[in-house]
């Protein structure tokens, strides 16, 4: 068996671990389990995992078997190790985590008692049960809990439910007289207390502290104590001059050495990181760091992976950082459990503010266990200057007796804050005590600026549920303009990161969400990224570009505004470039740059307006957009802004092919038959548009018939027949024009074909005044017969109407994949809503091209979304059937609890009084390619 010492410090301290960080080196040990899946006889299990995803027991969501009293899922682990000598030593037994009840023997004897709680850190000291050599532990795991009240609190829950030991066990050898713990409170004025807790000192000991940088240089003078009576604790303190304070803009660390000496000799020494920075809870007012008013902004993420469930590897946990530092976040909330602790070292060295939850979901631990669940939870966190405050329990899980555990054991007095549901009275059992933080869960966008009214602290810590494509992204900026806007203002925390699901191994693979419970996320279980994600990103962006578009006198000068808290803007940097897109039949996408450079940024103090000043183009005529990126002072990009003149550009012209000299040839003998180029046409004098598109010998699957397409508040719009009125035909130059009037809900509709295979459609449109979700008008095309697309136009994400961030203007090309929310993850999804465009193409598997363009300001639908299980508000209001479509309104669209009209201003519908009109021009071509399921018959 191969052995593994870490040293922890300058002493003869070693870490031994007995089972892996995390499951890419997992151990395996000895395992069986008595209920499930491979049950009843000895196998292995990597340590650390959860025993279900490794192929044993049940897969359990929200509660635990209904059998379990009679069959619960027991695990039992055995495994042998060896120690060097420890005779006079201390050696403690570690497990990060173990769900739930966990009963541990080394060498046949017990190391204690029963520990009861799945999620928090607990030791032995097993000095007296090893012995030089081959030992063995055996560890019972019983995943639910004898104890009635954790079972309900961490496993009555609205998520995956595990069992087995999921985080790392390891071994430290100490000196028998040692430092156990220390806990640390670190201004950001560079005021530095320390509690020192003892094992085992002597009288004539003292303790010596020295500050360092990371690189390892002394600052600050050492600082020493000797012991006094008390041989159990000791306290340090000191001042440390020109200390940098903690951030999540700037996450200056420092390593705290403290030596236990005697005689001048070091006995035992520990290291410990951390950061100056102070954290304050304002009375009716807000959150303050280091002085500052500081706005919370983030997510809840549960620890998880679908291949491993909540054991994770160091890699994950730094992903995991990187995304939400990539997101634009300052916080991230960890519900109903505290995360790994190598999560919390990231968010301390990369710079995120962490609001660290104790066990339980929506029942309070009872007093008695929940003050060691506390005592567990706030002396393993403690010193991490990335956690600001503790969240006592999720949902109703909030204990007021539990708040006095929180401040004994936290130097820093950190404030445990109450989640609190919507239907629970405010402010709780012991109004008061704390300043008030008003959390309460899903409030609508009324209810949010009616608490902003209010002089309570607000900060909802679980709202917008991102379930499908729906929430996350969808109604944030009118929550995140109110919430800054408001004296009180104190955050927001997106509900939630991820969606949380697990690969079934015993059902092909398939990710299990569990309907629509589990797919709660900005992000899919691997991370994908759905459209949410770079809506989020560009709200959230520290900077912010308000200049929309470039006039005619453009000067170079953009304007903008720092929404950093530290951070001035000449810290950062920008790059800019001005660019061309990409035409239609350009094999490249894209866009091709003309010029470019890099800036630094403007002296531009937080909170403040001010302007960039970006080197101007000498032709302005030949570019198309003027693109540029904010960088932070560590590399990483904000957003990507892509700014477009005022007047329009040569979109159209590069769009449609050269037809001089070319005219539209009726037919001899078919006055309805046109040929343009190598496309023909047929309309007739009994329809609304052409019956039949055919390039050489295929017919293209789209129908030519337009239909307007609405869905009002009380249903979809159902255009009333008319009398049929005979249509117009007249040639108009090199063109046919076919004009109809007053029919089937258009009042005027006006097909023009021209030379080189164009199509152009004019319609307009009266609908009934009222309140619509979408309105326009579309063509009936089959899913089947489409392969991919590309275009001009914001992308690549969908957009709605209260989630038009997030996109941005280029050529895109995307294939079309299945997506299944909740189930398939393919993004960007091909289907439904996109935004801004001036032409698209549409690949068919014949070979053939249908081609778009437009110069007004219509949304591009395309074929039919899926929009999941139950998606409750988060469904997607849409036309029946699988098209191409053309919107003047945009749809809003819902989060799970709540209607898009309840999340904000962009979530009403659009209230129509006038009339609908737009011109859009279609294109056909392509080459003798096969036909899609039979679309080769001749027009005749």
């Amino acid at each position: 068996m191969l052995i593994v010492f870490t040293t922890l410090s300058s002493d003869a301290q070693q870490r031994q671990y007995l089972s892996g960080k995390g499951p890419s080196d997992a151990v395996n040990w000895d395992f069986k389990i008595t209920a499930g899946r491979n049950s009843g006889y000895w196998t292995s299990i990597p340590v650390p995992s959860n025993w279900e995803l490794q192929g044993f027991g049940y897969y359990t969501y929200q509660t635990d078997d209904q059998d379990y009293k009679t069959n619960p899922e027991i695990g039992f682990y055995k495994h042998t190790f060896s120690l060097p000598d420890t005779k006079n030593k201390y050696v403690r037994l570690v497990f990060d985590g173990s769900m739930t009840d966990t009963k541990v023997t080394i060498n046949g004897k017990p190391a204690g008692e029963v520990h009861q709680g799945g999620v928090t850190q607990f030791s032995y000291n097993i000095s007296d049960l090893v012995k030089e050599g081959e030992n063995l532990i055996e560890v019972e795991v019983s995943k639910p809990s004898k104890n009635t009240s954790i079972e309900r609190s961490e496993r009555s829950a609205d998520f995956w439910l595990f069992g087995g030991i999921f985080r790392p066990v390891y071994i430290d050898i100490l000196p028998v007289s040692h430092i156990e713990r220390i806990a640390l409170n670190a201004k950001m004025d560079g005021s530095l207390k320390i509690d020192a807790f003892l094992n085992q000192a002597q009288s004539g000991q003292s303790l010596t502290a020295q500050v360092y940088t990371i690189d390892g240089k002394a600052i600050g003078k050492p600082f020493s104590i000797k012991m006094g009576s008390s041989l159990e604790s000791a306290a340090l303190q000191s001042k440390i001059s020109n200390v940098k304070a903690w951030s999540p803009e700037f996450p200056s660390l420092y390593n705290l050495k403290l030596s236990l000496m005697q005689g001048g000799k070091t006995i035992h020494t520990i290291m410990q990181r951390f950061g100056f920075r102070t954290f304050e809870v304002r009375d009716h007012d807000g959150f303050y760091l280091n002085g500052k008013r500081i706005l919370l902004k983030g997510a809840s993420m549960h620890s998880f992976r679908p291949k491993t469930g909540r054991s994770l590897n160091p890699s994950d946990n730094l992903s995991d950082v990187r995304m939400m530092k990539d997101l634009n976040f300052n916080t991230v909330r960890t519900p109903c459990y505290p995360p790994d602790v190598h999560f919390l070292d990231l968010c301390d060295s990369i710079g995120l503010m962490v609001l660290d939850e104790l066990p339980g979901w929506s029942s309070p631990l009872k007093t008695d266990i929940g003050n060691v669940l506390v005592k567990e939870l706030v002396i393993r966190d403690v010193n991490h200057p990335s956690v600001v405050m503790w969240g006592n329990g999720n949902h109703r899980a909030h204990n007021a007796e539990l708040e006095d555990a929180f401040l004994k054991w936290d130097i820093q007095q950190r404030r445990p804050y109450k989640n609190a549901a919507k239907t629970e009275p405010w402010p709780g059992k012991n109004p008061g005590r704390f300043p008030l933080i008003n959390t309460q869960y899903y409030p609508t966008y009324a209810e949010l600026t009616s608490r902003l009214a209010s002089d309570e602290i607000v900060m909802p810590n679980e709202t917008l549920h991102a379930l499908y494509d729906g929430g996350g992204g969808a109604g944030l900026a009118d929550y995140w303009k109110a919430i800054e806007d408001s004296k009180i203002g104190g955050g927001l925390i997106i509900w939630a990161l991820y969606d949380e699901g697990i690969i079934r191994t015993d059902e092909g693979g398939r990710i299990d969400n569990q309907g629509n419970k589990a797919p709660d996320g900005i992000v899919g279980p691997n991370q994908e990224k759905k459209g949410s994600y770079n809506a989020v990103k560009e709200i959230w962006s520290p900077v912010q570009i308000t200049t929309e578009k470039l006039g005619s006198t453009f000067n170079g000068k953009i304007d903008l505004i720092n929404k950093y808290t530290f951070t001035n803007l000449k810290q950062c940097t920008f790059e800019w470039k001005y660019i061309r897109f990409a035409a239609p039949m350009e094999a490249s996408d894209g866009y091709r740059t003309l010029k470019k450079g890099n800036l630094i940024g403007p002296d531009v103090a937080p909170g403040k307006n001010g302007v960039l000043q970006i080197p101007t183009f000498a032709d302005l005529k030949q570019m198309d957009a003027l693109e540029i990126t904010a960088i932070d002072p560590y590399g990483q990009q904000l957003w990507t802004w892509r700014l477009l003149p005022e007047d329009k550009r040569d979109y159209l012209a590069r769009f449609l092919p050269n037809s001089e000299g070319q005219i539209v040839k009726q037919d001899s003998t078919d006055k309805w038959l046109f040929k343009s180029g190598n496309v023909k046409f047929k309309f007739s004098e009994n329809k609304l548009g052409p019956v039949a598109i055919q390039v050489d010998s295929t017919l293209f699957p789209i129908s030519g018939i337009p239909q307007i397409v609405a869905e009002a508040d009380s249903g979809i719009y159902d255009v009333k027949p008319a009398t049929w009125h005979q249509p117009t035909l007249k040639k108009q130059g090199g063109n046919m024009v076919i004009s109809y009037q007053n029919i089937n809900g258009f009042n005027n509709l006006i097909w023009t074909v021209m030379p080189n295979g164009i199509l152009k459609l004019d319609y307009d449109f009266t609908l009934p005044k009222g309140k619509y979700y979408y309105a326009g008008v579309g063509f009936d095309l089959p899913e089947i017969a489409v392969k991919s697309k590309r275009w001009l136009g914001e992308g690549p994400y969908r957009v709605y109407k209260n989630r038009l961030q997030g996109t941005s203007m280029n050529v895109w090309e995307v294939n079309k994949k299945e997506n299944i929310p909740g189930n398939v993850y393919n993004f960007p999804e091909f289907e439904g809503y996109f935004g801004k465009w001036f032409w698209a193409r549409l690949n068919l598997f014949n070979n053939h091209t249908i081609g778009m363009a437009t110069e007004d300001d219509l949304y591009l639908g395309l074929l039919k979304p899926n929009e999941g299980k139950q998606p409750e508000n988060a469904a997607i209001h849409y036309p029946k059937n699988s098209g191409v479509y053309f919107f003047n309104y945009l749809t809003p669209i819902g989060e799970k609890w709540k209607t898009p009209e309840e999340i904000g201003p962009a979530g009403q519908l659009n209230q129509i009084n006038q009339d609908l009109k737009g011109t859009v021009y279609l294109n056909f071509y392509g080459d003798k390619g096969n036909a899609i399921n039979g679309y080769n018959v001749e027009i005749e």
